[in-house]
């Protein structure tokens, strides 16, 4: 029987009768939790800074047979033991354990160990299964399943352990979640062991930070048990890795996910032997590619729903660029994104139709709608797939539909891809969010797959543009407007907080484009100038800021001081941080262009003015000058950022040069009676 052939058999098969053969190939119907004694746990004097410590981390993963069928599974233990340190903690009695459409958790089991050391189980039958999605909402009459396994350790009090276990069975063998040790709290002790016949072929990566590490398991001869069952089982491996001492990964601005910078052990199934049939899992990414058309079967071509919104879109007529932002616009603004940063196979998937009359749609199935809309219209496109921002570590030579969780679509243009990417809304026509420029994706033919590095914007594709028009008064109170012109992905933030969250827009709009809490002014309105153009997501959006009046200065001497930082904020104030631990991610390079024109009161001049200045590095650079003419005072900045992910090692060199610019904005810059006021320079002082 061919292999695909045999996982359509194995995808039938209740999963009941797969679990009694779990049951039946691992022994006892209830996992065996590990003895715990006293002396494991920590003095809470020795991590002031966490809410609890994972004592135990540890996952034994099977690759095995379900012997009364003949039929290959994987079955993972997994344990984790918490000692609670402070009250914020104890949220962490309630767990929630993922699954989904590959997966089943087939046991439960929890215990309270108390500070006195008595242990208290918790009843087998307190799991239940929880939607993945609210009842009655779009999504979960789209995709109607259970997603959540939810169990509570019931009356844990700050110094218990609490102890949860669970068995996972999944009935595709050929790939598994990444096993995840470390995360937002230390772990004193890791283990992740992997047992498998002599006749699977196992690869294994291991990632800290999100890059992959060096890190070897022990190898040991064991017995695995199988269809040739007699007690004893088949010959087999045992793989183990022990990781001690992993620090907390704690959150810091800018950075990947804590899923992706976790220490994991991504464990993948190159093949295997099964009554005396040699099978392959996943070799390389051609098997990866096949996996997803075979997921995604029958979903892409069009069908009477397809064809009438094409129509309703305008039809078939004119350029391909045209009908390509015609498809991009309807996927991204009127289709909603059902995110569920789980594996691809996670969801099942959906027709066009569905997801139309639906207005929402998991990437895969939004993907799959717009291949039927282009093709609808002549346009020929392929998926592509990639991994949602920092939600997964790259592992770029184990061929795994693993870190896979969203898809994109790349249209053939002119010798190069346009790229629509459906979860977000306002994008440039053909253009990526930054989230996704840099990586690596896996574009799937209708016979093969082709790895393509995706394309980075250079700076000067997403510009900034902030022209501050004020007056001061003699007491140092500033009052008047910005005039903003956003290009490229400044643009479209803009735009999705303007037009989906207008109750949020300015607050979201002023933190993008003056990020700091060192200004005077306060941005009271953001006002999009336009009308219905200003929606247009290829346009230069152009913005009305009203400035609440605001200090930006204090009374000295025969005058008054200004300080600039108070107008504008102070970049990057993320950036306070000495030393980071984890690695920086930019949304997207850029260049920001902040001017300053300040008109002071009549018989008021400046004492002195600083001079132009820059400051550099391999990372950012800035140049600021002053100028004054006709009683006003000028400042002009211009920033370029071209970096979009910067190493721990790397933090200092950008942190420096930004450093010196927050010195020079706080320096305070004398107004006084009959100063200098500068002379007629025209229309641009500089």
């Amino acid at each position: 029987m061919s292999h695909p052939a045999l996982l359509r058999r194995l995808r039938a098969v209740p999963l009941a009768l797969l679990g009694a053969a779990l049951a039946a190939s691992c022994g006892p119907s209830r996992p065996e939790i590990e003895r715990f004694h006293t002396s494991g746990r920590v003095d809470p004097r020795d991590f002031p800074d966490v809410p609890a410590v994972v004592l135990l981390d540890r996952t034994e993963l099977t690759f095995t047979f379900a012997a009364e069928m003949g039929r290959p599974y994987a079955a993972s233990l997994h344990t984790r033991r918490i000692q609670i340190l402070r009250p914020e903690a104890l949220d962490l009695a309630r767990v929630m354990i993922p699954f989904d459409d590959r997966s089943r958790i087939l046991y439960v089991q929890a215990k309270r160990i108390t500070q006195d050391g008595e242990m208290i189980p918790m009843a087998d039958d307190r799991a239940v299964d929880m939607m993945r999605f609210k009842s009655g909402s779009v999504a979960a009459k789209l995709y109607d399943d259970k997603g959540y396994k939810l169990t509570k350790v019931s009356g844990v009090e700050v110094g218990d352990v609490m102890e949860v276990s669970y068995l996972r069975v999944y009935r595709d063998p050929r790939w598994v979640d990444p096993i995840r040790v470390s995360g937002p709290l230390p772990v004193v002790r890791g283990e992740v062991v992997v047992d498998h016949p002599v006749t699977y072929d196992v690869d294994f990566r291991v990632t800290k930070l999100g890059r992959t590490a060096d890190v070897k398991p022990t190898r040991i001869p064991t017995r695995v048990k199988g269809p040739e069952d007699t007690g004893e089982g088949v010959r087999g491996t045992r793989h183990v890795f022990l990781f001690e001492n992993e620090r907390a990964l704690f959150d810091e601005p800018w950075q990947p996910e804590v899923a992706a910078l976790a220490t994991q052990v991504h464990v993948q199934l190159k093949g295997y032997t099964l009554q005396n049939k040699r099978y392959v899992g996943f070799r390389n990414f051609d098997d990866v590619a096949a996996w997803y058309r075979e997921l995604t079967a029958g979903k892409t071509s069009p069908d009477g729903t397809v064809s009438s919104t094409v129509v309703g879109l305008g039809g078939k007529g004119g350029t391909k660029r045209q009908k390509l932002k015609r498809v991009q616009q309807f996927l991204q603004n009127e289709i909603k994104d059902v995110p569920t940063f789980l594996n691809l196979a996670a969801l099942p998937a959906r027709g066009p139709g569905d997801i139309i009359n639906a207005k929402f749609g998991d990437s895969k199935d939004q993907a799959s709608l717009g291949l039927a809309m282009l093709a609808e219209m002549g346009i020929g496109a392929f998926p592509v797939l990639v991994s949602r921002v920092g939600t997964f570590a790259a592992v770029p030579d184990l061929a795994t539909p693993a870190p896979f969780n969203h898809v994109i679509l790349a249209v053939p243009s002119g010798g190069r891809y346009s790229y629509i990417d459906p979860a977000t809304p306002f994008l440039p026509t053909g253009r990526l969010p930054g989230a996704l420029q840099g990586q690596r994706g896996l574009l799937v033919t209708p016979t093969g797959a082709e790895l393509v590095d995706l394309p980075e914007d250079p700076p000067g594709a997403n510009r900034s543009v902030l022209n501050y028009d004020l007056a001061v008064n003699k007491e140092g109170i500033a009052s008047g407007q910005v005039r903003v012109e956003l290009d490229g992905l400044f643009a479209q933030a803009a735009r999705e907080a303007l037009f989906w969250d207008p109750e949020n827009a300015t607050a979201r709009i002023a933190t993008l484009l003056a990020p700091s809490e060192k200004k005077g002014m306060v941005w009271r309105e953001v006002l999009a100038v336009g009308g219905e153009k200003a929606k247009d997501p290829d346009k230069t959006l152009k913005l009305q800021v009203v400035l609440a009046p605001g200090e930006i200065g204090q009374q000295r001497g025969p005058g008054f001081t200004v300080t600039v930082e108070k107008i504008v904020g102070r970049p990057f104030p993320f950036l306070w941080r000495e030393v980071r631990y984890t690695p920086l991610v930019f949304p997207f390079r850029f260049v920001e262009n902040t001017r300053v024109t300040l008109s002071m009161p009549p018989t008021y001049g400046i004492d002195a003015l600083p001079q132009e200045a820059s400051r550099e590095s391999s990372y950012v650079n800035f140049r600021f000058r002053w100028a004054i003419a006709n009683g006003e005072l000028f400042y002009n900045r211009e920033t370029t950022v071209d970096v979009r992910e910067l190493l721990v090692t790397d933090y200092i060199d950008l942190r420096r040069p930004v450093v010196t610019v927050w010195s020079a904005l706080a320096e305070p810059l004398a107004v006084v009676t009959g100063g200098f006021r500068g002379e007629n320079y025209g229309s641009d002082p500089f």
